[in-house]
């Protein structure tokens, strides 16, 4: 079992809704920490988690994060965090990167351009499964010093129906509707095949049941999630899945299309 780390030192507060924070750990990395009480909640972090481990059955380039604990002591030691008045208990933490940038902010590299382009092939129908209707450019990480480049994806509080603020009740809406952004868009163009998009169907159609379940279950008992919502969120996922091949039949149709070589059947 991997030991864990425990926290260093504040470093500096980041930008973003969730106000994460950029903390230093013993294990010498810095990692983005979202706390639980932050101001749009603590689903946030059951989402960054879940759909994080997700993400990782399918091999996809997910940010390495981890589940930390931060003591009221460090909370206290640093006024920062303090005056935002951050509870104490495990958290979300994603390692932080500092070679890399935002999509929004580089030009969007080719295949060939591409280290892990392969593992990109699944974030379409991953998307949808998932109803992350946030994949901006912005959630998308670039290695920006290097000619073969290698990509990240990261932030996923906005997954699931109604995002961070779902209920038992507003799981039980399953998404019908295609997702059409420009970075889905732009990863349809590293595969110009309809095959990748009907194999990665299958991939998450493989996930079994067990997997999933075991995925809820293992979420964080402070993050305050009940029996019955883990019970809502399992087979809300299960219910997904059914409507993939559905939802990703309207892209590849879809005049989004029309400067690919995807065509429909």
């Amino acid at each position: 079992m991997a030991r864990a780390i425990q926290p260093v030192r504040l470093i500096k507060g980041l930008p973003g809704k969730a106000r994460p924070q950029l903390i230093l750990f013993n294990d010498g990395c810095e990692y983005v920490v979202k706390f639980k009480n932050n101001r749009q909640g603590t689903r946030v972090l059951v989402n960054e988690y879940v759909v994080g481990r997700l993400a990782k059955l399918l091999n996809l380039p997910i940010v390495p994060f981890k589940v930390v604990s931060i003591s009221q002591k460090f909370i206290k030691a640093n006024k920062r965090l303090a005056r935002r008045r951050l509870k104490a208990g495990r958290q979300f933490a994603s390692l932080y990167l500092d070679h890399c940038v935002p999509l929004s902010q580089a030009r969007p590299p080719g295949r060939r351009q591409l280290r892990n382009a392969d593992q990109l092939k699944s974030l379409i129908a991953f998307d949808h499964w998932v109803n992350n209707t946030d994949r901006g450019r912005g959630n998308i990480l670039v290695d920006g010093y290097s000619r073969s480049r290698r990509v990240y994806i990261i932030d996923h509080a906005n997954c699931f129906t109604n995002g961070f603020k779902w209920t038992k009740k507003s799981l039980k809406v399953i998404p019908q509707k295609t997702i059409k952004r420009r970075v889905h868009r732009w990863c349809a163009t590293l595969f110009k095949d309809r095959k990748t998009l009907l194999a990665s169907i299958k991939k998450i159609k493989a996930i079994r049941g067990s997997q999933i379940r075991k995925i809820i279950d293992s979420i964080p008992a402070d993050w305050g999630v009940t029996a019955a919502e883990k019970h809502a969120l399992y087979h809300h996922i299960l219910q997904s899945r059914k409507t993939l091949r559905k939802r990703l039949a309207v892209f590849v149709s879809s005049k989004t299309r029309k400067k690919s070589s995807w065509k429909p059947r």
